[in-house]
Formats: C-alpha cells, structure tokens, sequence
C-alpha cells in the first residue's frame, strides 16, 4: 500500500503517532529515539563436554561434543542484539543489517600416543 506509515505520522494534531514526522529539507537524516530499542540480552555462547577415556597411562584419549550460538534471548527486533556498527554517519551506534552469528554443532575424538 502507498500509504503505509504515512497516516500515523506526528504531526501538531497528531502527537501520539507511531512514525516521526516527514521532513524535507537538507538531506541529512534526523535520528529520534523511534528507532532506538532496548538492546539487552542473553546468549548460550558455547557449551562443551568432554569425556576423559580410560585407556592406558602411554596412550590418552578423550571424547568431546560442542555447541556454539545455541539460543538468544532477547526482545530486541534486529538480527543481532551484540552488533555494533560505529562507523555510521548517522552518528553513534547503528545496526545496518548485520548476519547474526552462525549455529554450529561438532564431536570428536582425541587421542594422545
């Protein structure tokens, strides 16, 4: 639709709008806190398990499975709570869409000779 978020702009009539008010003017874009959101979260980063084989005392070995990025919890609506981009020139600190971190999953055996 062509009027999407065009009918809840602020306006002096209008001050409990969801979107900010249009503005044209200079080209430079004006942040408000609209965009900004609560970026607090937490992460099972990596959980790793190892079992220590009972060999011998020449020959050692050991079991290993790991997981990375198991789960996020947060209420933030980007990809990544933990992005930063501080390079932005819109000032300060601005997610453009970064990859989250990817899931992965491993297991191993070990052995020492």
């Amino acid at each position: 639709m062509i009027d999407y978020g065009l009918n809840d702009r602020w306006s002096d009539t209008n001050k409990d709008a969801k979107y900010p008010a249009l503005y044209i003017g200079d080209g430079v874009p004006r942040l408000t806190d609209h965009e900004l959101f609560d970026a607090s979260f937490f992460r099972l980063q990596e959980v790793r398990l190892t079992y220590n084989l009972p060999l011998n005392k020449v020959i050692k070995g050991q079991l290993f499975i790991s997981a990375t990025n198991l789960f996020t919890i947060t209420s933030y609506p980007g990809t990544d709570p933990a992005t930063v981009n501080s390079n932005s020139n819109y000032g300060g600190n601005y997610e453009t869409s970064a990859y989250p971190g990817f899931r992965s999953f491993s297991a191993g055996l070990k052995i020492n000779l």
